[in-house]
């Protein structure tokens, strides 16, 4: 379900509980941005209002906004290798390096990852 926007009740300056003319209510509404919309670079959100006339005709508006968000990607890598001892540092000794790879940007990775060492 679509949240409902709620009416700053300060927006019905005479308390009559109608809009009237050249009367301006102002609403509300709280949204959380989802790694979806990150992803996406942003949101585009529609507003629209629907009510009748004295006549009972429909009176209908709407108008949209985007809100583009700043996409960050970033990685961070840690490289680390177990302590040794100096005694059995030998030809042919196998080191095992483990790598660490963080994702500390804030948009989702979707290609494949690959790391490079250079030995």
């Amino acid at each position: 379900p679509n949240p409902v926007p709620q009416l700053v009740p300060a927006s019905d300056t005479n308390t009559n509980g109608k809009i009237d003319v050249d009367e301006t209510w102002q609403y509300t509404l709280t949204y959380t941005i989802t790694q979806t919309d990150i992803d996406a670079g942003g949101v585009v959100n529609l507003a629209s209002v629907v009510t009748q006339d004295p006549s009972g005709d429909d009176v209908l508006g709407s108008d949209d906004v985007q809100a583009d968000l700043t996409q960050a990607p970033a990685m961070d890598i840690t490289k680390s290798a177990p302590v040794i001892d100096p005694v059995d540092f030998v030809e042919g000794l196998l080191v095992e390096y483990t790598y660490v790879v963080e994702n500390v940007g804030n948009v989702t990775i979707v290609d494949d990852l690959t790391v490079i060492d250079d030995k």
